[in-house]
């Protein structure tokens, strides 16, 4: 029998992102709804009438999406923009622990990854807790936002992944209002790294995938 798993979804939830984030992804994403549905409708428009009713902190909507689909299992996890954008309103360790409240409630069909930023002051300490104490199952770093997943300040996130033996996934595409100018560094320096990254379950996703 197949098992069909979406590898990537986030959950609407109101005051996971800030001011800067939700500008440029205003433009940003209304600009690909306009194209696709050939409508007109302005930035704010979009988020009022098409994001804000999606809204959905304890993601039952994401588990009826999934049974209309067919859809077996589905990886959900956040964003941590906070050190480029500033602070949102939920930090983002208190987002995880929404992240794994969400797949306890649906049990069996909710994946949790942890968002984290590896810069962020006390991340280590809180992605102990989130794997041993919530049960996430793998990291989701979102490069393009002042770091490279080949980057060193990265090493201590593919030395746990390794240990504890879960996947890591890395954004490799842009954000809203980040330009990387066309650099997708991926892993080109993976000869001179730990072991550590070898050992780990790497995946890698560019934006809108």
């Amino acid at each position: 029998m197949i098992m069909i798993i979406d590898v990537h979804r986030h959950m609407v939830v109101h005051g996971t992102v800030q001011g800067d984030y939700i500008r440029g992804a205003q433009k940003s994403f209304s600009m690909m709804y306009r194209k696709v549905y050939n409508v007109e409708i302005s930035d704010r428009e979009f988020t009022e009438k098409v994001v804000r009713p999606l809204t959905d902190p304890n993601a039952d909507n994401i588990i009826a999406e999934m049974d209309g689909a067919g859809v077996d299992k589905t990886v959900i996890f956040g964003v941590d923009y906070g050190l480029l954008f500033g602070e949102s309103p939920i930090h983002i360790f208190d987002q995880n622990k929404l992240y794994a409240n969400a797949a306890k409630r649906h049990e069996g069909r909710l994946i949790p990854f942890m968002a984290i930023d590896p810069r962020r002051k006390g991340a280590p300490q809180h992605c102990d807790q989130a794997y041993h104490e919530w049960g996430m199952k793998g990291f989701k770093l979102h490069a393009g936002v002042g770091y490279m997943p080949d980057d060193p300040v990265c090493y201590w996130v593919y030395e746990k992944a390794a240990e504890w033996k879960i996947p890591v996934m890395v954004h490799t595409g842009g954000a809203p209002s980040v330009a990387l100018g066309g650099r997708i560094h991926g892993l080109r320096t993976l000869p001179q790294q730990p072991h550590a990254i070898l050992r780990s379950t790497l995946f890698l996703h560019t934006a809108g995938m």
